[in-house]
């Protein structure tokens, strides 16, 4: 009985690709996981970082860094002149790169 519940399984889960542990090495191919996950925490340090900033401030870095919107674009949509977007950006990166600091975030391009 056994063997034929095992047969039943096996043909049920055939679809599955089974393969050796010295193979499953090569399976994730040039991808670092650990470079990966370690990427991975740096984001949301820095998201936690920026949403602890002033409204303003992570507002025109959202919409500069993560929505790729100029600083004329940004400037319509909050309201502003290009000027003032600017200066809220120049006073958005400092204040961002200090709380970073503050959490101990150490990254070379600060």
């Amino acid at each position: 009985m056994a063997r034929y519940t095992a047969i039943d399984y096996m043909r049920k889960h055939s679809s599955v690709i089974q393969t050796s542990l010295d193979d499953a090495e090569n399976i994730s191919g040039d991808d670092n996981l650990e470079g990966d996950i370690i990427k991975s925490e740096e984001k949301r340090v820095l998201h936690r970082a920026i949403r602890k900033l002033k409204p303003e401030y992570e507002q025109a870095l959202y919409l500069t860094y993560f929505e790729d919107f100029s600083n004329r674009e940004t400037a319509s949509i909050m309201k502003k002149t290009e000027k003032q977007v600017r200066d809220i950006l120049y006073h958005a990166r400092k204040t961002l790169k200090a709380e970073l600091i503050k959490e101990g975030f150490v990254y070379e391009k600060l």
